[in-house]
């Protein structure tokens, strides 16, 4: 970690979740001063499991698991214990994310129980650039509000705690006499009186629907999963030969091969390879227009068995309710009778602290250069929203290389940011991009939708991080052929430029498939552990940098 002193920038960071963890990481590592407010009095944001519903705060259900692999959701500088499994129930999620904080030392940067209620510009003319003011709240005291300037802010308070519903509400939804939920509500299924034996309507198909169907269909009487187009694409997460699906699709060579398809071709081989795994067709799972490319695939390992049980049957949208349930889209007015609805119809992006002078939402627009900063700003790299896009893979190391540009800005570790007209450029690229795959109506609603690996390498190449493929064919064959044809790592990114660790990052990207297996061998946790220890330093020598020892802590 870089030494501080008086001439710090100091960093305000709002949220202790993964990304207001990485941030703080970030800040640290490249010489800044981070205070993180965090309103609730744990780290971690929602993936800590909270049995209570707490307005403004979400949480994972009980039986959540992460959707990517260990693999491609570890930091950079930071793998999972090889003993974890591939993919973690949540709790291991959070304590991961714990032991992150306890071996960067970033708990005496986190203030609990603080809530930042206004964020505007510091406009005092004796102070260069301004920065900005914070006004922070002591939930613990509530007398004890207080501001304070800030050279710059990072918003890292993500987007899953203002639950959305349709807009306008559905017909006839006063006249239900059953309930309705949003599914940021439910937390426990299985022991739930509200779910066992009752006909349930999911409204909604992403993966908060299907994880809500998945949990309910064992107990329910009837589950029912309705969306508008009739059904969804699905992955489930073992892909060939057993592998992670993201570790087999998320490889450079891969991406590379798809990318030089026609669009159209392209959707069509993601859509066999689709059906091939899970039988979209037949299980009437085929959404009736949306092509594979054109929305965000869900994953889920139980609902094609639940539809073979009958356990959960596929519906359109929901048209009307009445009394006792629901009329679906083209069921030719038959009430389908119910005593749940569930609307799994996603959030809001909302920033009530926020002021509009700062950051005008009333637009519903986000504009921001790579999702990251808002060029309006009278220095636009220091403001950043980091955790904002939704990608084919996972979101901490997006929010990891994110919050690394941000800190090497703001510390002139890498290029400065173009003009405003070429940020706008950019953001208007980018709304094209969303507009030409999703449709023109739907840009807003599908404003953060990126590709993960194409993400990535775009904002690595603006922060000096990208790996340099073609130099390592003649330096590097072995981590050549493992860049191209390996899964694509963020370790990758720790190979050159500012904060790099090329040896520790060589090692990872190399002993990807061992750590994939780990968890699968038979011998006791010791004589894997033992053993992967000696196959590392017998292809790569002894190596023995702090963060890869982490896993001794587990055992």
């Amino acid at each position: 970690m870089t030494e501080l002193n008086e001439k710090t920038k100091n960093v305000c960071i709002i949220g202790a979740g993964i990304s207001g963890m990485v941030t703080a990481k970030s800040c640290l590592e490249y010489g800044l001063q981070p205070i993180v407010y965090e309103r609730t009095k744990n780290l971690g944001g929602l993936w800590r499991y909270r049995e209570q519903i707490e307005p403004g705060q979400g949480s994972v259900m009980r039986s959540t698991v992460v959707n990517s692999s260990k693999t491609l959701t570890a930091f950079s500088d930071y793998p999972f214990p090889d003993k974890y499994p591939n993919f973690m129930p949540n709790d291991l999620m959070y304590e991961y994310l714990v032991n992150y904080a306890k071996e960067f030392q970033l708990d005496s940067y986190i203030r609990y129980s603080h809530e930042v209620i206004r964020i505007e510009h510091c406009n005092d003319p004796l102070l260069d650039g301004g920065g900005y003011l914070i006004t922070v709240k002591d939930l613990n005291n509530e007398d004890s509000i207080q501001t304070i300037r800030y050279d710059a802010v990072a918003i890292c308070s993500g987007h899953h705690h203002t639950p959305k519903l349709p807009s306008p509400s559905i017909p006839g939804q006063e006249l239900f006499q059953g309930k309705i939920l949003h599914s940021h509500n439910v937390r426990s299924i299985l022991d739930n009186p509200d779910f066992i034996d009752k006909r349930i309507v999911v409204l909604g198909i992403g993966n908060s629907g299907g994880d809500v169907a998945a949990e309910a269909a064992p107990v329910a009487k009837q589950v029912y999963l309705s969306s508008r187009n009739g059904g969804t694409w699905l992955l489930r997460r073992t892909g060939l030969n057993g592998q992670p699906v993201d570790t087999v699709g998320i490889r450079r060579a891969f991406m590379g091969a798809l990318h030089l398809l026609p669009y159209s071709l392209r959707c069509s081989v993601m859509e066999f390879l689709a059906s091939r795994m899970v039988g979209h067709d037949l299980l009437g799972l085929r959404p009736e227009k949306t092509r594979f490319l054109e929305q965000h695939a869900m994953v889920n390992d139980h609902i094609p068995t639940y539809i073979h049980l009958g356990w959960i049957k596929m519906r359109f949208g929901i048209e009307s309710f009445v009394q006792n349930g629901v009329i679906f889209e083209r069921d030719q007015g038959r009430i389908t009778e119910c005593d749940l609805v569930i609307m799994a119809t996603g959030y809001e992006h909302s920033f009530p602290f926020i002021t509009s002078d700062v950051f005008d939402l009333s637009t519903g627009r986000f504009d921001l250069y790579k999702h990251v900063f808002d060029p309006r700003q009278p220095q636009p790299e220091c403001l950043a929203f980091i955790g904002l896009p939704a990608a084919n893979g996972s979101l901490p190391p997006i929010s990891e290389i994110q919050s690394r540009w941000f800190c090497m800005l703001l510390t002139g570790q890498c290029k400065s940011l173009p003009n405003k007209k070429k940020m706008f450029a950019k953001i208007e690229k980018d709304r094209k991009w969303v507009a030409n795959r999703y449709g023109s109506d739907k840009v807003e609603r599908f404003r953060f939708e990126v590709e993960m690996l194409d993400y990535m390498d775009t904002v690595a190449r603006s922060a000096g991080l990208r790996p340099n493929i073609a130099i390592n064919f003649l330096k590097d064959p072995k981590l050549w052929w493992a860049l191209l044809f390996k899964p694509c790592i963020s370790a990758q990114y720790r190979l050159r430029g500012p904060g790099s660790k090329p040896k520790q990052a060589r090692q990872l990207i190399l002993t990807i498939d061992e750590r994939i297996k780990a968890p699968y061998r038979k011998t006791s946790e010791q004589q894997t552990e033992t053993k992967l220890k000696q196959q590392r330093q017998q292809e790569n020598g002894d190596f023995s940098e702090k963060p890869l020892l982490l896993k001794d802590k587990f055992l």
